[in-house]
């Protein structure tokens, strides 16, 4: 009797997880939509949470088949926006940390051996 309830255990734990794992996606889905409205997406949440099985099986019949691009286009907007990111935060290269260098040498504010560190630390990143 003990191995059938063991393998009953077995199957529903992995029904329940594998259910979570499909609710926490199509609820990302819905979250994300940016085409879907506020009230939309409350009545999808609502729906999913009211009737868990039903609502799950409708957002995927309904609005399934297109949750492959929508993931696809928030992805690509992603790896889009993050060189544009990076070199927002990386700051200045080289070449403008050596001119605001010399710039501060020639306005007297540092003098010569400062504006000498200066250029080899910039020149020293970029290698």
């Amino acid at each position: 009797m003990l191995p059938v309830t063991v393998y009953w255990l077995t199957l529903e734990i992995f029904f329940l997880v594998a259910y979570v794992l499909v609710l926490s996606q199509v609820l990302l889905d819905v979250l994300r939509d940016r085409h879907l409205g506020g009230l939309a997406q409350a009545l999808w949440v609502f729906f999913l949470l009211l009737v868990p099985l039903g609502g799950l099986l409708a957002y995927l019949v309904a609005r399934g088949p297109r949750m492959a691009h929508r993931r696809k286009a928030t992805v690509l907007d992603i790896k889009v926006a993050t060189p544009e990111y990076v070199r927002a935060v990386a700051g200045t290269d080289a070449a403008q940390q050596i001119s605001i260098a010399r710039d501060l040498r020639d306005d007297g504010t540092i003098n010569a051996e400062e504006f000498l560190r200066l250029k080899t630390a910039a020149l020293a990143t970029t290698a």
